[in-house]
């Protein structure tokens, strides 16, 4: 094993991808980079207040403003991750719905420099993934139907797969139900 492995850790919005890995991250040691709490900090540095709850809207308003935060965001995280042995895993969507609008959780430019050695893809049924979005804060005014939802997912899998395409020789490509528990996660991380 090398002494340092990243891992790209998306899963669209209501698998509750976080808490997964927070449960992993009490049974195993390793570095854990939450992207949205890296741009709440860069927007802060500007008088920006971002929260989970106004966070989509600003993209909508301000796309370039927002896509900086992330870029000066994953440029900390590259730099963290260079100065660490160990695993290092990188917790964000792929892929955002609002408003009838797609939006880009990360470009390829940003993966290729955060070099993973693996992508994982969390997923969850779509009726759990329905109510978890109906009790956040964030979501709960979206009334996303199944189907939407599962196009949601799609996207979400297959612009993760792209990406994991993206480098030669290509990097690993997982996707991980949560009914697998967190032995499944513990063996792919």
């Amino acid at each position: 094993m090398s002494s340092k492995v990243v891992v790209i850790c998306t899963g669209q919005p209501g698998t509750g991808r976080d808490e997964y890995l927070q449960k992993l991250k009490d049974k195993q040691d390793f570095f854990y980079y939450h992207l949205f709490e890296y741009i709440v900090e860069e927007a802060e540095k500007e008088g920006f207040i971002l929260s989970k709850l106004n966070v989509l809207d600003f993209y909508d308003s301000k796309p370039g403003k927002l896509e900086a935060f992330r870029a000066e965001a994953l440029r900390k995280i590259v730099e963290q991750i260079g100065n660490r042995n160990g695993i290092h895993v990188i917790s964000t969507p792929y892929h955002f719905e609002w408003k009838g609008k797609s939006y880009k959780g990360l470009e390829e430019h940003e993966v290729k420099a955060l070099d993973p050695n693996l992508f994982l893809v969390i997923i969850d049924d779509l009726i759990r993934v329905r109510n978890r979005l109906g009790q956040d804060p964030q979501w709960r005014e979206q009334n996303f139907t199944l189907v939407e939802l599962s196009q949601w997912r799609r996207e979400e899998i297959r612009g993760v797969y792209n990406l994991s395409r993206a480098f030669t020789p290509y990097r690993e490509f997982c996707l991980v139900a949560r009914e697998h528990g967190l032995d499944l996660l513990e063996d792919l991380i």
